[in-house]
C-alpha cells in the first residue's frame, strides 16, 4: 500500500466522520431553535449563527470526503462516480445515497440566500429535507464505511441517530388538546420511530454481518447490474471501447509475495504484494493491527491484463484472511489469503479465489 493510499484513506474516513457529525450538529441547533431553547447568554441569535457555522464547515468537510475518496488509488473512483449518483462500481446503490445527502446539504445551505425571493414559508418547509440528508447520509456511513463494526463507529451512529430521533419527538409531541389537525404530529413521530426500528433491523442483519460486501454490490443481481451498466455507458463514450473482463474462467491460486506497513497510529495494517503466477498482477489489503471478533477491512485485487475485483474482509481467522469482491463483469469472488510475515518485515503465502462461495487456502 503507497503512502498515497495511507494518507488519502485516512482522510477519507476523517472527513466523512467529521461531516456526519457536523451534519448531525446543524440538525440538532436547528431543532434547539424550533422549540425556542435559549438562555440569557446564549441567545436565539446565537443559535442560529451557530446553526449556520457549523452547516458550512460540515460542507466543507462533505468535499474533503468526496476529494479523498477519488484520490484514493485503493478503490479508483472516476469523477463521474464520485458526482452522479448510481454510476460507482463499488456499493453503487449505498454510495449514491451519500451523493445525493451531499447535494441535499448544499442546497439547503444555499436556499438561506434565497429566502427573501421563496418567502420564509417556504424556506420553512424546504429546510424539512435536512432530514433527509441527514437520514440519507446514516445510511450511506453505516453501509460504505469500513468503520462500521467498530465499537467507536457504531457508537456515534448510534447516538446521532439517538439524539436527532429524541429531539424530534419532543418537537413533535402533542400538546394541549388533540384536534384532527394536531394528530399529523404525533403520527409523524411514530413513521419516524418505525423508521428507525427499521433501520437498526437492516443494520444488525446487512452491514454488520459477514458477506456484507457481496450484498451491497449486488452480487449476480440488481448491483452487478448496476455496476455494470455504469462501467457500459463510460465504455460506450470511448473511442476503443471494450467489454470488462472477468477476474478469471474460473477458480484459481496464486503465490504471493510484497511488503506490509503499519499506519502511523499502529491500528492498521497495509498489505501490497504481487501475483507470482499472473504477470503484473497484484492485490492490496488493509485490515487492523489487533485482530477482533467482527473484523473487518478492504480488499482489491488486480490483474496484469487489467481486470480488478474490489471488496473487503469479511473475516480473520487461523491465519487465513477472507475476503469477498466483485470484478468488473459483475461477478463475485471470494478469496482466501494465508500470508506469513518474514524476519526482513516482507511476506509471503497464497491466495485461493472461487467464484460467488467461500474458497480455502491452498
Amino acid at each position: 500500500m503507497t503512502d498515497l493510499s495511507q494518507i488519502t484513506w485516512t482522510v477519507a474516513r476523517a472527513g466523512g466522520f467529521l461531516a456526519y457529525g457536523l451534519l448531525t450538529a446543524s440538525v440538532v441547533f436547528g431543532l434547539a431553535l424550533s422549540l425556542g431553547w435559549r438562555t440569557r447568554r446564549w441567545t436565539r441569535f446565537v443559535t442560529t449563527e451557530t446553526h449556520r457555522f457549523v452547516t458550512l464547515v460540515g460542507l466543507v468537510f462533505i468535499v474533503i470526503h468526496g476529494a479523498a475518496v477519488f484520490l484514493d488509488p485503493f478503490i479508483g473512483f472516476t469523477p463521474l462516480e464520485v458526482l452522479v449518483p448510481g454510476l460507482s462500481h463499488y456499493r453503487p446503490i449505498y454510495v449514491a445515497l451519500g451523493i445525493v445527502g451531499g447535494y441535499l446539504a448544499i442546497a439547503i445551505w444555499a436556499s438561506e440566500y434565497l429566502r427573501p425571493r421563496i418567502g420564509y414559508r417556504w424556506w420553512r418547509r424546504f429546510h424539512v429535507l435536512a432530514f433527509v440528508a441527514w437520514a440519507l447520509a446514516t445510511l450511506h456511513g453505516i453501509a460504505t464505511g469500513s468503520d462500521t463494526r467498530t465499537p467507536w463507529g457504531l457508537a456515534i451512529y448510534a447516538g446521532s441517530v439517538a439524539l436527532v430521533v429524541g429531539l424530534l419527538a419532543l418537537r413533535l409531541r402533542p400538546k394541549g388538546v388533540l384536534r384532527p389537525a394536531a394528530l399529523v404530529r404525533p403520527a409523524v413521530a411514530g413513521v419516524a420511530l418505525v423508521a428507525v426500528a427499521v433501520a437498526v433491523g437492516w443494520t444488525w442483519s446487512g452491514p454488520l454481518q459477514p458477506g456484507w460486501n457481496a450484498v451491497a454490490n449486488g452480487g449476480r443481481g440488481s448491483g452487478a447490474t448496476a455496476a455494470s451498466a455504469a462501467a457500459s455507458t463510460v465504455a460506450s463514450t470511448a473511442t476503443n471501447a471494450q467489454k470488462p473482463a472477468p477476474l478469471a474462467a474460473g477458480a484459481f491460486q496464486s503465490d504471493i509475495a510484497g511488503s506490509v506497513q503499519q499506519s502511523a497510529d499502529g491500528a492498521t495494517l497495509f498489505i501490497d504484494a504481487t501475483l507470482g503466477s499472473t504477470p503484473g498482477g497484484r492485490f492490496q489489503l488493509q485490515v487492523p493491527a489487533t485482530v477482533q471478533a467482527g473484523a473487518s477491512g478492504t480488499f482489491r485485487l488486480m490483474t496484469g491484463a487489467g481486470a480488478t475485483c474490489i471488496g473487503t474482509v469479511t473475516s480473520i481467522r487461523r491465519g487465513q484472511v477472507i475476503t469477498q469482491c466483485a470484478d468488473q463483469a459483475g461477478g463475485t469472488w471470494t478469496a482466501t489469503i494465508a500470508v506469513a510475515l518474514a524476519n526482513d518485515g516482507s511476506i509471503v503465502g497464497r491466495i485461493t479465489g472461487q467464484p460467488g462461495k467461500a474458497g480455502s487456502a491452498g
